[in-house]
């Protein structure tokens, strides 16, 4: 029988979504299935009671509506209740593991959830340890690491001779490592994690030590054996729990119209405005149910603050439009490639050929400060020539890569980040 295992519902919309890895208390790694995937299972199922409207995002994300999570919940009186046992699908991975004595290298079942396994070197059973290492793409495709064709990478392979490959250490790092055949051959993992030097012009170190590999396109939270044919990604080997490995597209705003209100967005800055008058007006929605704003402060005319309003009710719906893997996350991109890249928004569903039209989204209730800034006061700072000489010279420090460099080329902008 299956163990059950319990993944935090909020997370399920975030770092642990459709693709990414969940590790249980038992140390064992799983991968979450695909969003659609969700809602198969159930009892006296009603789809409807999931559904979230905001019509503002409809517009925009160019879908009909989003879905909470469902929740497990069993009988009640023997009777039962709607949208019961509904479970989300998870599935083990990697798949690939080590004897914890010996460190032969095996493969485990998809639906096991054991440490435990028959060792054919030590004649029974030992522990496992699953290997840390798998590989993925920027295309968010993810697969074990393979380590027969990696330890045979630089030698001939006979079928007619026995291989077993073992894991050996080299002191505490497990990048020191080697993966040795019984054959002979053998390849050291030492520096094959990282991506391109130089973008897409050089091949990754992975790519390099398995003779220029392809991305195999596997997608294993859609199902076994479900991958993307002729994926041009460059394959990365990773540490299974880094934080590359996952990158969730998150897009959220706050709750402030009525669902009945058919209210029409151009892009992500309508947004951003709509919600900043909102906030700054203490006199609107006193008695709404999804936000509640009273002025706190007002500040003079040469005030840095001009203004801190308490938001004693607020209202937030966050959306997971899709998910990458190898760069952090930036919501304003997220949310221009939901609306653009048709491939991303189908990465968290089991199929490529059904048409999306939901998203999975979560509401979050709480209360906040609103502070706004004076404009004036800090354009005649931001002009100081002290304060643009010191921003040069931070700038000269930070790498051209960084992805936030032009977020933060403006003083101000430093300003705020840091006080928020």
């Amino acid at each position: 029988m299956a163990r059950k295992i319990e993944v935090p519902r909020g997370k399920l919309i975030g770092m642990n979504g459709p693709g990414s890895l969940y590790i249980d208390t038992d140390g064992i790694s799983y991968i979450v299935g695909a969003t659609d995937k969700w809602y198969e299972s159930g009892v006296n199922k009603n789809l409807n009671k999931f559904t979230i409207n905001d019509n503002r995002l409809e517009n925009l994300l160019k879908v009909n509506e989003f879905r909470e999570v469902p929740i497990y919940k069993g009988k009640s009186d023997d009777r039962e209740v709607e949208n019961s046992k509904f479970t989300i699908p998870i599935s083990r991975f990697p798949l690939t593991h080590y004897c914890s004595h010996c460190h032969l290298l095996s493969e485990f079942k998809e639906n096991s959830s054991s440490k435990l396994k028959e060792c054919k070197v030590c004649k029974e059973k030992k522990e496992h340890i699953q290997f840390p290492l798998v590989i993925v793409c920027e295309h968010g495709h993810i697969y074990d690491f393979p380590y027969y064709n990696y330890s045979h990478s630089s030698s001939e392979k006979n079928p007619e001779t026995k291989h077993e490959i073992f894991f050996k250490k080299d002191g505490s790092s497990i990048l020191n490592g080697s993966l040795v055949c019984s054959c002979g051959a053998s390849h050291t993992l030492k520096g094959v994690t990282g991506k391109s030097k130089e973008g897409d012009k050089t091949p990754t170190p992975f790519q390099r030590e398995m003779k220029y590999a392809k991305c195999k396109g596997k997608r294993p939270w859609a199902g076994k054996d479900v991958y993307d044919e002729k994926c041009n990604g460059k394959p990365v080997a990773i540490l299974k729990n880094a934080l590359g490995v996952y990158q969730p597209e998150l897009f959220s705003v706050l709750s402030l119209t009525d669902k009945e209100e058919k209210e029409q967005l151009s892009d992500y800055e309508s947004i951003l405005i709509q919600e900043f008058n909102k906030l700054s007006n203490e006199t609107l929605n006193s008695h709404n149910d999804s936000l509640n704003v009273k002025l706190s402060f007002n500040g003079t005319q040469n005030s840095i603050i001009k203004k801190v309003n308490s938001v004693r009710r607020l209202q937030e719906l966050v959306v997971q439009t899709g998910f990458h893997r190898l760069m952090p996350s930036d919501e304003e991109e997220s949310f221009i490639k939901a609306t653009d890249d048709v491939n991303n928004k189908k990465m968290m569903f089991s199929s490529n050929e059904t048409p999306i039209d939901w998203y999975p989204a979560k509401e979050l209730y709480g209360e906040g400060i609103f502070i706004e800034f004076n404009e004036e006061v800090l354009n005649k700072w931001n002009g100081f020539n002290f304060v643009q000489e010191y921003m040069k010279k931070k700038l000269n420090k930070i790498a051209n890569d960084y992805h936030l460099k032009d977020r933060f080329s403006n003083p101000i902008n430093v300003l705020i980040h840091t006080l928020s």
